[in-house]
């Protein structure tokens, strides 16, 4: 009979279901490969992203071979299954806190003195892990680095027939990392990185024929992970200052000038008790003619007016006869009679306001306006 040795006996409790364990591994890996298949032809992102993300991995493990310091002498061990979750923080200046939980299968393979022997090392590990991205390097893939610590849940191993080894205990682990990833999307980035667990004062315990021996030592493990990392974030806001700097530095656009608008009023004056164009009048009376011929205005109203000397029947006659003047000189100038409205007001509507009796030569005028 084996006595019973930190709950050891020819039976083994809390047996993991590892053939359910493998099935999940495997049903994830297939997951994971037809989701990078689908974004192979994604372009990559090179910008970094602050926030926290979620990560999800899967991979291949490998156990050292170890000297157990026990009867069984040396272990080894087959490759085997390697699992991780990770949540953690993108800093944005290349760090990156995590913490990860990793669970590890691999089966036993031989040990020196017993020969080939059966059961499983199993881990479950939590780790606390800071990682550097050098997402600086403006390549298509970001190197990374980590290191972490934490501590590892070992079980291992079978007594069969009071001959076998077992591994067991939680102990205190380290990690170190190195990996790249690439960008799929500005927040999905797919990561192969590869692992090296080391995993202190596993307690190690041999049976052989009811002769129970244990030692202590540790147990170091390689792997190589496969995983998708999701960040919940936005680009740091110096990289967001200096793509709006680049918007509103940009050259601005021509602008184009709006074509002035044309003159509307033009004022003709006259001579004391005349109604004679002079030369000044007539130049202005073209220049009128001209912005009506180019189109933008159809129809003139002419006015005249006169000062406040003499009657006011004669100055209404006279304001009439230098309206009249300068339609026939718009007409001259090609401009439709038809198109000119004219009309005298004599003393009223003074653009000086005089007395009675005041010759003023700003009020002996004739007002043209277009519409």
């Amino acid at each position: 009979m084996v006595p019973k040795f930190w709950g050891l006996s020819q039976r083994v409790p809390c047996r993991v279901n590892f053939d359910l364990m493998e099935a999940l591994l495997t049903h994830s890996l297939k997951l994971l490969v037809v989701g990078l298949l689908a974004t192979v032809s994604t372009s990559a992102f090179a910008d970094p992203i602050i926030g926290p993300y979620f990560g999800l991995g899967v991979g291949a493990v490998a156990p050292m071979d170890k000297r157990t310091g026990t009867d069984a002498g040396k272990t080894s061990y087959k490759i085997g299954y390697l699992g991780n979750v990770a949540a953690g923080f993108s800093l944005g200046n290349g760090f990156r806190p995590e913490f990860d939980v990793g669970f590890g299968s691999s089966r036993l393979n031989q040990t020196q003195a017993f020969g080939r022997v059966s059961g499983r090392l199993t881990k479950l590990s939590y780790t606390l892990n800071m990682f550097y991205d050098f997402d600086r390097l403006n390549w298509p893939i970001t190197p990374y680095v980590g290191v972490g610590g934490g501590g590892t849940s070992i079980h291992g191993g079978t007594l069969q027939s009071g001959t076998g080894v077992m591994m067991s205990g939680f102990r205190p682990s380290v990690q170190g990392i190195v990996g790249a990833s690439y960008p799929v999307t500005p927040s999905l980035r797919v990561n192969l990185d590869y692992r090296y667990l080391e995993t202190f004062n596993v307690k190690f315990t041999a049976a052989n024929a009811g002769f129970i021996t244990g030692n202590h030592g540790n147990i170091g493990e390689s792997g190589v992970l496969l995983s998708l990392r999701y960040t919940f974030g936005a680009p740091p806001k110096a990289m967001q200052h200096t793509q709006q700097v680049a918007e509103t530095t940009a050259p601005p656009e021509p602008i184009v000038a709006a074509a002035p608008e044309p003159q509307r009023a033009f004022q003709v004056f006259f001579d004391f008790d005349r109604s004679d164009i002079s030369a000044d009048a007539g130049s202005i009376i073209d220049k009128a003619a001209d912005t009506v011929k180019a189109g933008h205005l159809a129809t003139i109203n002419v006015t005249g007016h006169t000062d406040t000397v003499g009657k006011v029947p004669y100055n209404q006659k006279l304001s009439e006869r230098r309206a009249l003047a300068v339609k026939d000189r718009l007409a001259a100038d090609g401009i439709a009679e038809t198109d000119i409205a004219t009309t005298g007001v004599g003393k009223s509507g003074l653009l000086v306001p005089t007395p009675d009796g005041v010759r003023e030569p700003q009020n002996r005028r004739a007002e043209i306006v277009l519409h």
